[in-house]
């Protein structure tokens, strides 16, 4: 079990090079699910028996986190209908999606996650563990359903899934959290139930438990989609149909199910507990049969269908009786099996007609008679015909329903109501979707597929084949009924003649007249006066009216605005803060400990001064660059040589970043600020600086305990094999901030850079517009003649272009526009950047002992590329170093997260430090610490974040300025053989050379 995680993760990776060859990578890609469904299926004599399988394992034992896994009946059937309806999914999409499909590998991979996410939820024993797992079955299935991401409709669906969705789940967090510190800090879901069920969890706080377990139930009732929160189901057909048939029939919305169904045998006894689930329940199974028979789409049909469903399983499973909740989890299986055939039944419908409106189908059952007959036995599953699993389920609740007293008798009433409905809508959807029709023509069928049709076949057969088994396999999900009150009994396909058999008689005559009376009036029920969706749209369209007028309110547009409010705000609560606490003023402060620091600072001070009134931007820059390093400099008076080295070089890298800003702005600032304003604004700077100054003494001087940092020092030796304190805190010590911060950073990046590069309404971007290549040459172009007499441009060749020009002490090409660049500089650049380069990996490999570390080489490093393209330009910052940013922050990243679980593998704990010590003749003693390959990672991440800011703040600034020059008529044309330029000003040049420049640019 503990692969079968790391296998899904791998194999999600892995999809997008796996689906490039091609539709069929979905069948390998089901290889997955199958392997983790056979291990279930080997699980089954141990189910039988009623034994649980468990494994803990220790993930974040400081904070309580633990990954624990428990497997009884109920994780057994939920892991075999996860597993196995995902493998068959995935081969049914090698032949739903056409060959020419865009995106596929993508939904693969996403898809794989989603079925890994899945798994997680259902196996899980800790709450919080549980808790992100659900969260990933969100984010998995946002991007599922907004698959085509073209379309408006897939979007809006995606949207609004996503929301309700993550809305629930916070208000469950809430209530998790609250449930774990009423148990005592326990966070283990079987634990939090048995002390229910003993009477132990907060016998003197009811009020509390119940606000929590209210809280949990909005969670639940957000991912099954329950009402109120039923409207994102339908919505979210949108999807491809596998994400239908898989999310919305046998993974996804049984999470608030399967969630109710952990709780129930411990709360559902309480009062809240069944005032939501039964009126939930009820309403939703209603509520959805209702709206089904109005839908003229086959898909709406099955999804206000499962909306139905999903309400009667919560009913069911959520009741509190052992009998009835075995009724619950049979139809459980039930409905992950029907419902799922019928959805893929409905995308062979689609793929091979091109339309779901039933009343434009006509016909279909004779064309494709396999899909109708299996089509039909899914329905009858659905409807709760004899001998079908369905049946069985509806049959159990019947039995231990009627007679059981007057809240039953109303649970049973409206079970019957539901089903009637179901029978008709099953009927509806048949109908619809293969009888021919009076008016309609029957059309022929574009595309048909025998696997496509032979996984409807496995789904539909073995809703029959459980359903007469059905007493067989019962033992597996009874030892969980088992842990409700009363007594589960058994599943059995036939309970003899009685009350609920009339009972079904009864439903299936009703539903069958309710179709006919349908078919006769021709038209459906009128619509509810109020609609859930109705109501969501209203509420978003008020709040984006209320943010807009937030927005205007308080975004003028200014940053000294910005910045003043932040400013008040801080001083208003320090000041508040220290009022109410009071401030315990230190005994005694220090102005400096030598003459250096306090000249140091002197000269900080008024290079800081002189910034605030320059007039000029690259002066003020220059003078914020001396503020900086006299920063650096007082660390390094105070014994801080890893901080001063670190804010060297990020104050370095921050003024080529100002300096490549400053290119496109103004070299002066504007108009001074009024005097009034301009005081305000001096007064305010001057405060915050005192408070802020007094507020750090203040913490300094209140520090009660020991300061837990006179432990890193032995405990850097000692867990992190190191000497350097600073390092082994980043990579080891503290590595979870670490690993947050570059994941934070990496990010940023990303969104930033993506805010700079996009150019058109479909958001393309250059990938690989900095690289060397077709793009160089197209900078050059020439006059020539054509055959018809008229004068065009065409591009010059990279090979014409090399025997212009004297030769090059860089890789990239002489800049369009100038004759010449700085010979000392093409010079000093080829002679120190690799030295530099050099020295930042000197920094990573020594910085586990000496100043340095990941962090500081990767500035160094991306300090080297910035002479680079300072030196050369654009391109030459291609040739350096040929790769996307992506790439490297992505890839550091990897090599971060993966060196912090692979201490995992081998009993440790994760970021856990190891030292191996390797003896080399030649080199002498090695001393590894695996810390290295994390701080490796970091290295890498910093070195794509710095060519991230030169590709954007740089490369991108020199296109658009190159743009413009074209379409100002300023383009300077090379005629290779002449020592001469030209300037291409006549209209038709220009946009001949912007054309070609583009469509190399974006090659």
């Amino acid at each position: 079990m503990l692969a079968l995680m790391p296998l899904y993760i791998f194999g999600a990776l892995c999809a997008p090079a796996v689906m490039r060859r091609g539709r069929m990578g979905f069948a390998v890609l089901s290889l997955i699910p199958a392997l983790a469904f056979l291990w279930f299926v080997l699980r089954l004599p141990e189910a039988f028996a009623g034994k649980v399988y468990t494994l803990a394992l220790a993930w974040v034992p400081q904070l309580g986190l633990r990954f624990d896994i428990r497997v009884d009946g109920l994780a057994t059937v939920m892991g075999l209908i996860v597993t196995g309806v995902g493998a068959l999914v995935l081969i049914y999409s090698s032949r739903y999606f056409s060959v020419t499909a865009p995106h596929l590998g993508r939904f693969g991979g996403v898809f794989v996650a989603f079925s890994g996410a899945m798994l997680g939820l259902v196996i899980s024993d800790s709450t919080l563990i549980m808790y992100m797992f659900w969260e990933l079955t969100t984010v998995f299935s946002f991007l599922l359903i907004g698959h085509y991401s073209d379309r408006v409709s897939s979007r809006r669906a995606a949207r609004q899934a996503i929301m309700v969705t993550t809305a629930g789940g916070l208000a469950m967090l809430t209530g998790i959290v609250i449930v774990g510190e009423v148990e005592g800090g326990s966070y283990s879901l079987s634990g939090i139930v048995r002390a229910a069920q003993d009477g132990l969890l907060g016998p003197n706080q009811k009020g509390l438990l119940a606000v929590a377990i209210a809280l949990i139930l909005i969670g639940a009732f957000s991912k099954s989609a329950l009402i109120p929160f039923h409207f994102w189901l339908p919505a979210a057909m949108a999807a491809p149909t596998p994400v239908s048939a898989y999310l919305h029939a046998a993974a996804m919305v049984k999470a608030g199910v399967y969630l109710i169904a952990r709780l129930a045998p411990g709360f559902a006894d309480m009062p809240i507990w069944r005032a939501m689930v039964l009126t939930a329940g009820i309403g939703t199974m209603v509520l959805g049969g209702y709206r089904a028979l109005k839908q003229t789409d086959l898909k709406l049909v099955l999804a206000f269908g499962t909306v139905s469903q999903l309400g009667l399983i919560t009913l069911l499973v959520g009741y509190g009786n052992a009998g009835v909740a075995l009724a619950g989890l049979a139809m459980l299986c039930a409905h992950s099996l029907f419902k799922s055939a019928l959805f893929l039944t409905v995308g062979v419908v689609d793929v091979a007609y091109g339309t779901r409106d039933l009343r434009e189908l006509s016909g279909v059952g004779r064309a494709m008679p396999a899909v109708a007959v299996l089509a039909g036995l899914a329905a009858a599953s659905m409807m709760g015909f004899p001998p079908f699993l369905g049946f069985v389920a509806k049959e159990t609740a019947l039995q231990d329903l009627m007679g059981a007293g007057a809240s039953a008798t109303v649970i049973w009433v409206a079970i019957a109501v539901g089903a009637v409905l179901t029978v008709a809508y099953s009927a509806r959807f048949w109908w619809g979707a293969f009888m021919s029709k009076k008016g309609v023509a029957a059309l022929e069928p574009e595309r048909r597929s025998r696997v496509a049709t032979a996984v409807i076949g496995i789904l539909a057969v073995l809703g029959l084949v459980l359903g007469i088994f059905s007493a067989w396999w019962s033992p597996i999900i009874e030892s969980y009924a088992a842990t409700y009150p009363g007594h589960a009994g058994h599943l059995s396909v036939w309970h003899g003649f009685g009350a609920p058999l009339l009972v079904t008689a009864a439903v299936f005559a009703c539903g069958f007249a309710v179709f006919a009376g349908l078919q006769r009036r021709g038209r459906a029920f009128a619509p509810f006066p109020l609609r859930a969706e109705e109501v969501y749209a209203a509420m978003t369209r008020g709040l984006e009216n209320l943010s807009g007028i937030v927005t205007g309110a308080t975004q003028s547009g200014s940053l000294p605005a910005y910045l003043s409010t932040m400013f008040v705000v801080t001083l208003a609560g320090i000041g508040i803060t220290a009022h109410l606490g009071g401030v315990d003023a230190p005994s005694g402060v220090r102005a400096w400990d030598s003459w250096a620091q306090g000249a140091t600072v002197v000269v900080t001070v008024i290079a800081a001064i002189l910034g605030a009134r320059a007039r000029h931007r690259f002066k003020a820059v220059l003078l914020m660059g001396v503020t900086g390093y006299g920063v650096a400099l007082i660390y390094e008076l105070y014994g801080a040589p890893d901080l001063a080295l670190t804010q060297v070089l990020s104050e370095t890298m921050t003024l080529v970043v100002f300096v490549l800003v400053l290119r496109r702005l103004p070299p002066y600032f504007s108009n001074r600020p009024l005097k009034r304003s301009r005081g305000w604004r001096i007064a305010l700077a001057i405060l915050s600086g005192v408070m802020i100054s007094g507020l750090a003494a203040v913490a300094a001087g209140a520090r009660k305990a020991d300061p837990i940092s006179l432990l890193f020092p032995d405990s850097a030796y000692t867990f992190g094999y190191g000497h350097n304190v600073v390092n082994v805190t980043l990579v080891d010590i503290r590595a979870w901030d670490t690993l947050g911060e570059t994941s934070v950073l990496v990010v940023c990046a990303i969104g930033i850079a993506s805010l700079l590069f996009v150019r058109d309404s479909q958001g393309r971007t250059d990938r690989l517009r900095n690289v060397v290549g077709r793009a160089e040459s197209a900078l050059r172009v020439r006059l020539v003649t054509t055959t018809d007499g008229k004068r065009a441009l065409e591009p010059v060749t990279h090979s014409e272009a090399k025997s212009v020009g004297p030769s090059r002490w860089l890789a990239s090409v002489v800049k369009r526009g100038v004759a010449s660049r700085p010979v000392i500089l093409a010079v000093g650049t080829r002679l120190v950047f690799y030295s530099i380069v050099t020295v930042s990996l000197f920094f990573l490999f020594s910085g586990h002992n000496q100043p340095g570390g990941g962090f500081a080489g990767g500035l160094l490093a991306g300090i080297a590329l910035a002479l680079r393209y300072l030196a050369g330009g654009r391109f030459e910052l291609g040739a350096a170093l040929p790769l996307l940013p992506t790439q490297l922050m992505g890839g550091g990243l990897i090599i971060a997260v993966m060196a912090g679980l692979t201490p995992v593998l081998f009993g440790g704990v994760p970021l856990q430090t190891a030292v191996f010590d390797v003896n080399l003749s030649w080199l002498g003693t090695v001393h590894f610490a695996t810390a290295l390959v994390f701080d490796t990672g970091v290295y890498i991440a910093v070195v794509g974040l710095s060519l991230e800011i030169l590709r954007s703040l740089g490369g991108e600034i020199d296109r658009h300025g190159e743009i413009e020059g074209l379409e100002k008529g300023d383009g300077l044309v090379l005629v290779p053989g002449e020592d001469t330029r030209r300037t291409a000003r006549d209209s038709d040049e220009k946009r001949a050379a912007l054309s070609a420049w583009e469509r190399s640019s974006s090659d």
